[in-house]
């Protein structure tokens, strides 16, 4: 599927869920932002899939270093309990959100107050430009070994799979198949800017999800 842009709510994605219906308890609360619930359906099951943005530090870095599939310097994973949502990762194991914690909260929530009254993201640049929409999602297409966020960290830290992209089979640049450790995969779902929702996190955000664990993986990419 080719990437697609995503500007208003659909059948399959519903943005700015309260926190308090996808969370697990205040610690999620504390270090995710909820953006959207990505209603999917993989071999004939249905899946409301939680889409979260982690604030991370001023650099915008998560994990303390890299210890594996659930935590990372630049990625993390999150996973379905009974409905909710909760970290994989011990937050021992995550840098201090702190410093940008109030300054995102309070970014998104107000971002999440103009959506609800307008059914968008909206902004009207100063000197009476013509006002800029924003996506909340661009769903579908490939992560590939070309992006900054398929990193060393990251190639060293998590099992993956190089597969050949239809018409490039004889280009370096492939697709990305992540893989737990039981060897299952994780399917793409797509990316967004952080910005998009909260204007002091500068993260473009990829997704991926295992449909058989419940289990999502968010890895942020810099340009």
């Amino acid at each position: 599927m080719l990437e697609k842009k995503l500007y208003k709510n659909s059948s399959f994605f519903t943005a700015f869920p309260s926190a308090d219906e996808v969370f697990v308890s205040e610690i999620e609360k504390e270090f995710l932002l909820p953006l959207g619930v990505y209603h999917l359906e993989v071999d004939e099951r249905k899946h409301d899939v939680l889409l979260a943005i982690p604030i991370g530090n001023e650099e915008g870095m998560l994990g303390k270093s890299n210890i594996g599939e659930f935590c990372g310097e630049t990625w993390l994973t999150y996973s379905n309990q009974n409905g909710k949502w909760a970290l994989d990762c011990s937050v021992r194991d995550l840098e201090s959100f702190s410093a940008m914690r109030g300054s995102a909260h309070y970014s998104y929530a107000s971002t999440r107050e103009k959506f609800l009254k307008a059914g968008k993201i909206e902004i009207t640049p100063e000197h009476g430009s013509d006002p800029i929409q924003f996506e909340l999602f661009r769903y579908g297409g490939l992560a590939t070994n070309y992006g900054n966020w398929f990193s060393s960290d990251f190639s060293n830290s998590v099992p993956f799979m190089l597969k050949h992209i239809s018409g490039k089979e004889s280009e370096p640049e492939k697709a990305v198949t992540i893989l737990d450790s039981d060897g299952d995969e994780y399917l793409y779902l797509g990316a967004v800017a952080a910005s998009h929702y909260s204007g002091e996190l500068l993260a473009f955000l990829r997704f991926f999800f295992n449909p058989g664990k419940q289990r999502v993986m968010v890895v942020h990419e810099f340009s």
